[in-house]
C-alpha cells in the first residue's frame, strides 16, 4: 500500500519504511505483445535484445535489463521515480516498433512485480534486495588517515605528439627505505578508501586551479575506487563533495574510477558510472581486465579506459591486443590509454595498436619528447 505521505507499508511485516531513492522498482516487460507484427524478429532473441539495447540504452539511466526469452526485467534504480522510469521505457520501445501514432493508445508492455516477486526476480539474478536494509545504511563519515600521504602528479602522454595533455594525481606513503606506490596499494595500505578518494579530488582540483590560473594547458585527473561508487554509504558523500566543488562545469577535471573487483559484470560498471555522470563532466574507468568491455551488456557510458601494457610472448602479440581492445573501445565511443610502458619499443607497439594516450612506468627511462 503506497501512501505519499506515510511512506510505504511493508505486506509482510507491517513495518513502515520511507520511499529512498537507493531501493530499486522492479518490473518485466513481455515483448510477445510486439513480436508478432515485427515478425522477422521473431525467434531471433538476440537480435531483438541488440535492438531494445540501442533503443533503451539512452533512456535507461542507472536502471539495469536483464533480457530472458522474449522479454526482460527492468531494475530501476529508484523506487520513488520508478513508474516514470518505465513508462520512458515503454514510450522508447513502442515508438521504435509502432512509430508516434500509437503512442497515444498508451499501451503498456510492462508490470510493476510486487515484494516477493521482485525479491525472487532480484535474487535469481543476484542483485542484492536492499528494501529491508535501506534505512539502516547512514552516510559514511571520513576518517583520518592513520599513516602520512603524499601525492604526485604523472603525465599523460598524447601517443602520437609525445605531449603531455593531462596529468594523473597518484597518492603514494613515504617512507625511509620503500615508498607505497599506487592507488590499489595505498588504499589497502590505508584500510580506508573513501577518505583517499576525497583528499585525491581536492588535491586534483587545486592542481586544476593552479594550472587554469597560469593559463597551462592539460586536464586534471582525480582517481575514485569502484568500492567507493558502488556503495550507497560511500557514495553520497563523494558525489556531494564533486557537487560542491561544481566539477560538472570544471572542463580540466576528469574521474578515472579504479581498483575494478575481477568478475565484475559489465552491467554493474555502467551502473557506476551513470551514478556518477550527471557531477562530472569526463570519466574514464582503469581495466583490471578486459572482460567487461567484451561481455556485450550495451553502452557502458565511459568516455575512455585505461589499459596496463599487456605483457606477451611478442611484440605482435601484444600490438594484436591492444588492437583487441581498442576495437571494444571504439564500439564504446571511448579512448584508450595505454598504462606502464617501460621502453619506446613499448610505446611503439601501443601507439600501433590504436592507443591514442600513454603513460609511462615509474622508474622508466624516458626519452625526450620530440621538439
Amino acid at each position: 500500500m503506497l501512501n505519499k505521505d506515510a511512506g510505504l507499508v511493508d505486506d509482510v511485516t507491517g513495518r513502515s519504511r520511507a520511499l529512498r531513492d537507493d531501493v530499486p522498482g522492479v518490473f518485466h516487460f513481455d515483448l510477445q505483445a510486439i513480436l508478432p507484427p515485427a515478425s522477422s524478429l521473431y525467434g531471433n532473441a538476440e537480435r531483438l535484445r541488440i535492438i531494445c539495447e540501442g533503443c533503451v540504452k539512452p533512456v535507461l539511466g542507472a536502471g539495469r535489463l536483464h533480457f530472458s526469452g522474449a522479454g526482460f526485467h527492468l531494475v530501476s534504480a529508484s523506487d520513488v521515480a520508478a513508474e516514470d522510469h518505465a513508462q520512458i521505457v515503454n514510450t522508447a520501445l513502442l515508438e521504435l516498433f509502432f512509430g508516434t501514432e500509437i503512442l497515444n493508445g498508451n499501451r503498456q508492455l510492462f508490470r510493476k512485480l510486487d515484494a516477493e516477486e521482485a525479491a525472487h526476480v532480484l535474487a535469481e539474478l543476484g542483485e542484492p534486495d536492499r528494501r529491508d536494509t535501506a534505512d539502516e545504511e547512514a552516510p559514511e563519515v571520513p576518517r583520518a588517515f592513520s599513516r602520512p600521504v603524499a601525492f604526485e602528479f604523472a603525465p599523460i602522454e598524447d601517443m602520437q605528439s609525445r605531449r603531455a595533455v593531462a596529468f594523473v594525481c597518484k597518492p603514494y606513503l613515504p617512507a625511509d627505505n620503500v615508498r607505497v606506490h599506487g592507488y590499489p596499494a595505498v588504499a589497502r595500505a590505508l584500510g580506508e578508501t573513501l577518505s583517499l578518494d576525497l583528499v585525491l579530488l581536492e588535491e586534483s582540483l587545486a592542481f586544476a586551479r593552479e594550472r587554469a590560473a597560469s593559463g597551462l594547458p592539460g586536464a586534471v585527473v582525480a582517481t575514485v575506487g569502484y568500492e567507493t561508487l558502488a556503495r550507497s554509504r560511500s557514495r553520497e558523500p563523494y558525489r556531494a563533495a564533486l557537487r560542491s566543488a561544481c566539477a560538472a562545469q570544471n572542463s580540466l577535471l576528469v574521474l578515472k574510477i579504479a581498483d575494478l573487483p575481477k568478475g565484475l559484470p559489465s552491467w554493474r560498471l555502467a551502473d557506476v558510472v551513470q551514478c556518477v555522470k550527471p557531477f562530472i563532466g569526463r570519466i574514464f574507468v582503469r581495466l583490471s581486465h578486459t572482460d567487461v568491455l567484451f561481455a556485450h551488456q550495451g553502452f557502458l557510458g565511459a568516455g575512455g579506459f585505461v589499459l596496463e601494457m599487456p605483457q606477451m610472448p611478442t611484440p605482435e602479440k601484444c600490438r594484436e591486443e591492444i588492437e583487441r581492445v581498442m576495437r571494444a573501445c571504439a564500439d564504446q565511443r571511448a579512448r584508450l590509454c595505454i598504462d606502464n610502458i617501460s621502453t619506446i619499443a613499448e610505446w611503439e607497439v601501443a601507439r600501433a595498436g590504436g592507443a591514442s594516450l600513454g603513460m609511462w612506468a615509474r622508474g622508466a627511462d624516458v626519452p625526450s619528447p620530440p621538439i
